[in-house]
């Protein structure tokens, strides 16, 4: 992938199940996760992006050395904003409550090299 992740620690975005793979949809993968789940900085780096979406979550950006950028989708209550800085493990967020206060909620993760995408299952930690 990069030089600038060899030997580092990455963690997962989230405690979940990768419910669609890089292979099925070749930009990225869909994790399941209970709701209220933190979602976490899987790698150092500045927060360049919150962008707010209609259905009242975020997609949160993060770009770390190497330029490398990775994306989080369906962040409600983001916990960051533009500029800030997080470490690996460090919380961006949360997915939010179902109606019900049950079920499961997805969270999207890329990540890009440059404009090109990245199997995410190869360089994180999923098990």
């Amino acid at each position: 992938m990069s030089a600038a992740w060899d030997g580092q620690e990455t963690v997962p975005p989230v405690q979940g199940r990768v419910a669609e793979t890089f292979k099925q949809n070749g930009s990225g993968v869909r994790i399941e996760a209970a709701p209220g789940s933190t979602v976490n900085a899987v790698h150092s780096g500045r927060v360049i992006q919150v962008t707010p979406s209609s259905q009242g979550d975020a997609t949160v950006l993060v770009q770390h050395a190497g330029r490398i950028v990775t994306v989080y989708g369906g962040v409600s209550a983001a916990s960051v904003r533009a500029d800030d800085w997080v470490e690996a493990g460090g919380k961006l967020g949360v997915l939010g409550q179902t109606a019900d206060g049950a079920g499961v909620r997805i969270l999207y993760f890329a990540i890009r090299l440059g404009d090109r995408p990245l199997d995410p299952q190869e360089v994180i930690p999923f098990d």
